[in-house]
């Protein structure tokens, strides 16, 4: 019997050497699916290399002579789930118990990859679900969301596909689970909203109850360790004020967008901006320690911006646009428009729908009100902003995120171009906020207590040889 077993581990060991991916893998990943995607043969290598070129880099150059393999094992490990199925997942840790409970699985967290824009999204999966005849092992539930998340996915069908799985394999008699998570393609591009998490739930059965539901929410939400949960600080008071006025408004032309061959004429029409502004009284008796007249011009300066003008969206997929000397041309499904350049705003959103326009202006106001003189605290935003009759659409944003005096949120602040303008308004307010702030730029910050270095950052040589 000993001799047997040598013999068998000498053998196991000759056949890792032999297959050295064999070793790396998690059991659940080692099939034959994902020897076929590993084999390199698939012409990602050659995609990543042509990648490179279109971005003009010398793919021969030291840092990225690798980066084709290593992008390409990268890539085949983000998408494995692509080549695995649940039953291989879930095996036999399907087990007869009755409970008569609710069990939760929480804080299961997980990494996938946007198929919009193949960026990643990242975040918590919530699972909680009363049994019938059968309980899953819990690392299952880890499982199941691995399987799903290697995919190119999208929050809204992750959510449902795990909540699926785990009703075909344990068929409770309910079922909730929730997914928080944070979206790069909404941080690092568009809008970059770095702040916000998207949060989606698929909730069935006798989990519906609101019963069991707040049960499920509480221990999800509540902030518990153990069975004590932990003590929150008092909730201060907050006061709400509503902007409405009739010269709140900007006349623009646009089109809405619906897919690769449909969409809205281009039509214009009045756009009107309405306002609440959630947060704390300041010292000086004012919400957020700005006046309402303030508040007004705010959102009046920005509906000037867009008054009167064709509003084009940069980041449509379906929508080409380009400049022909003093002219805009949009070119959709095969008809062509052009513009005047003095008539058009391109803005950074993928359609210029109702949706889109006031999640944008919301963004913009958050901004504009940071920077005011008075601002100070942290205060909600929420703009809404009706076309046609009957239709309007509302965004919601925090300002003053970045600026609380909160000891946690300061630190050192490099501002290129702090000389002027919106650049100087930051570094007043950051400085007053206990930043320690730093001017890159050719002409001095004159804001008292703002350190300047003198450099031109359009300069390799003065970048490479001054004190960054």
């Amino acid at each position: 019997f000993g001799s047997s077993v040598l013999c068998f581990t000498m053998a196991a060991r000759a056949f890792r050497k032999c297959v050295p991916w064999q070793r790396s893998l998690p059991r659940h990943l080692s099939g034959r699916r994902y020897l076929a995607a590993s084999s390199g043969d698939d012409g990602m290598e050659a995609a990543v290399r042509d990648i490179l070129h279109a971005l003009e880099q010398d793919a021969e150059r030291e840092g990225l002579q690798k980066t084709p393999q290593r992008a390409a094992k990268a890539w085949r490990y983000l998408t494995s789930g692509h080549g695995q199925n649940l039953e291989d997942v879930v095996g036999t840790a399907l087990f007869s118990e009755g409970f008569p409970g609710i069990v939760t699985v929480k804080d299961i967290a997980f990494y996938s990859l946007c198929e919009h824009h193949m960026l990643p999204f990242f975040g918590k999966v919530h699972v909680a679900y009363i049994p019938r005849d059968h309980v899953l092992g819990l690392s299952k539930f880890a499982r199941i969301v691995e399987l799903y998340a290697r995919r190119l996915s999208m929050q809204e069908r992750l959510t449902n596909e795990v909540a699926q799985a785990i009703e075909k394999t344990l068929q409770p008699r309910g079922l909730a689970v929730v997914v928080e998570a944070s979206h790069m393609c909404m941080a690092m591009r568009g809008v970059r909203c770095v702040s916000s998490t998207s949060v989606t739930s698929k909730i069935t059965g006798e989990m519906l109850s609101s019963e069991h539901k707040d049960v499920f929410l509480n221990s999800v939400f509540n902030s518990r360790v153990g069975t004590q949960t932990v003590p929150r600080s008092p909730e201060k008071k907050k006061t709400t004020l509503r902007v409405a006025k009739e010269d709140m408004k900007f006349s623009a032309a646009h089109y809405t967008i619906f897919s690769a061959t449909e969409r809205e004429g281009l039509h214009g029409h009045d756009h009107f901006v309405s306002l609440e502004l959630t947060g704390e009284v300041a010292d000086n008796g004012l919400l957020g320690g700005v006046c309402y007249s303030t508040a007004k011009s705010v959102a009046r300066d920005l509906c000037r911006e867009w008054d009167e003008k064709v509003l084009l969206p940069a980041q449509s997929p379906f929508m080409e646009l380009r400049n022909e000397g003093d002219s805009v041309v949009a070119e959709f499904s095969g008809q062509v428009h052009c513009f005047p350049k003095a008539d058009v705003l391109i803005l950074p959103i993928p359609n210029t729908s109702l949706e889109c326009l006031a999640e944008l202006f919301a963004a913009r106001y958050a901004h504009a009100l940071e920077l005011t003189a008075m601002f100070q605290g942290c205060v909600d935003v929420s703009v809404t902003v009706s076309g046609s009759p009957g239709q309007f659409a509302t965004s919601r944003r925090s300002a003053g995120v970045l600026f609380t005096s909160a000891p946690a949120m300061s630190g050192t602040a490099v501002i290129t171009g702090a000389s002027k303008g919106i650049g100087k308004a930051t570094a007043a307010k950051m400085l007053r906020a206990g930043w320690d702030v730093w001017n890159l730029s050719r002409t001095a910050c004159s804001v008292e207590g703002v350190r300047n270095v003198e450099v031109d950052l359009s300069k390799e040589s003065e970048v490479a040889a001054g004190e960054i």
